[in-house]
C-alpha cells in the first residue's frame, strides 16, 4: 500500500509533466494569434451583460466605457514595475536582454503613447552607466509630467461615464476598478 502512495503522485506528476511540454514544443505558428480587437468585443460583451444595460443604454454607455479603458489603458503603458517588469531587471519571465525594461525587441513599433515614450526615455538613461544626475532629472521630471497629463484625462473620461450609469452600475465599475 505505501508503495501505491509513492507512484500514483510520481506518474501523475510525469503525465502532466508530458501534457506540459508537448503543449511548449507547439511552433510559434501552430499557436492561436491574439487578436486585440476580438479581445475588446468580448470585454465590452461581459460588461454590457455585467451592467444589465439595454441595448439602447449601451448605444449611450459603450463609447464611454470604451474611452475609459482606452485612456487607463494608455495611461499605464511604460510605468514596467517595480525592476522593469515581470520577471525582474531581465523582464519577460527573466529572459535577460533589454526586453520588458521599455525597450522593444528589433522590428517593433515606436512607443505608442507619451507615457510609454517618456518611459522608455527614463529606463533608457538608467541604462546608460554614463548618464548624468541632472539628464536623469529631466527624464523622470517629464514622465512625471505626462502620467499626471494622463490621469487628469482618465479622471475625465472616468467623470463622463459617471454621468450616464445608474447608481448599480457606477457600484460595478467601482468595484471592477474601472472608475473611481
Amino acid at each position: 500500500m505505501a508503495r501505491w502512495k509513492f507512484t500514483v503522485p510520481v506518474a501523475a506528476a510525469m503525465v502532466l509533466g508530458g501534457l506540459a511540454w508537448s503543449g511548449m514544443a507547439q511552433t510559434p505558428e501552430d499557436r492561436p494569434r491574439f487578436d486585440p480587437q476580438e479581445m475588446q468585443k468580448r470585454m465590452l460583451e461581459r460588461m454590457k451583460t455585467t451592467l444589465g444595460a439595454s441595448d439602447e443604454e449601451w448605444k449611450a454607455l459603450s463609447p464611454r466605457v470604451e474611452k475609459v479603458m482606452s485612456v487607463s489603458r494608455e495611461s499605464s503603458r511604460g510605468g514596467g514595475g517595480f525592476f522593469g517588469g515581470p520577471g525582474g531587471p531581465g523582464g519577460r519571465g527573466g529572459r535577460g536582454g533589454r526586453e520588458g525594461r521599455g525597450q522593444r525587441p528589433e522590428g517593433d513599433s515606436a512607443p505608442s503613447t507619451p507615457v510609454a515614450k517618456a518611459a522608455g526615455d527614463l529606463r533608457t538613461a538608467l541604462d546608460e552607466k554614463s548618464a548624468s544626475a541632472e539628464d536623469i532629472s529631466k527624464k523622470l521630471s517629464a514622465y512625471r509630467e505626462v502620467r499626471a497629463k494622463a490621469k487628469e484625462e482618465l479622471s475625465k473620461a472616468q467623470k463622463e461615464l459617471r454621468e450616464l450609469l445608474t447608481q448599480r452600475q457606477e457600484a460595478t465599475l467601482v468595484l471592477s476598478g474601472m472608475i473611481e
